[in-house]
């Protein structure tokens, strides 16, 4: 009898279009730090399953959003933050 074991593999980047920078970002367990208006962060690992995205703006602003990552096999996210401030999750192609 043959089995197949798929390995399951999750990496996420935050890519910053808005026009600030957003200190403490997080996305589930993953500290990517300060990221500047413009930048997209290298991938991280990130487990599968439902989280929270968070981080702070020098006006005060507060992001915060949810994930779900699932899926089998190896899958690259990223999240990004908007010039109008919309925070979204797409899977990358």
């Amino acid at each position: 009898m043959l089995t197949s074991c798929v390995k399951t593999e999750h990496k996420i980047r935050f890519k910053n279009l808005y026009s600030e920078t957003i200190n403490d970002v997080k996305i589930g367990p993953d500290d990517f730090g300060t990221v500047s208006s413009g930048v997209i962060t290298n991938y991280q690992s990130i487990p599968e399953g439902n989280g929270a995205i968070t981080g702070n703006n020098g006006s005060n602003g507060q992001l915060s959003g949810v994930y779900a990552i699932r899926g089998k096999g190896k899958h690259l996210w990223t999240a990004t933050l908007s010039a109008s401030g919309d925070l979204s999750i797409a899977e990358d192609k």
